[in-house]
């Protein structure tokens, strides 16, 4: 069975660098550079490494925008 908890990033490394319970990691092409560093910081921490999932982003209908991000998403 698969468990999926979602966290807000109240900042860019979020509680990932503190919080052991995370196996998994999903990023946009553009934050995948710090999945790679929480990695590197986890490392130091003798944490395991997070599995890093890469995902593209969605298009939008919005005319300032060419992506749908999380803050449109609060928006609703």
């Amino acid at each position: 069975m698969l468990i999926f908890l979602f966290s807000s990033l109240d900042d860019p490394l979020g509680s990932t660098i503190y919080n052991d319970d995370f196996d998994a990691i999903v990023v946009i092409e553009e934050t995948e550079p710090t999945a790679i560093k929480i990695n590197e910081i986890r490392k130091e921490r003798n944490m395991l490494p997070l599995n890093i999932f890469v995902i593209q982003l969605c298009y939008s209908r919005r005319r300032h925008s060419n992506f749908i991000y999380s803050v449109f998403a609060k928006e609703k």
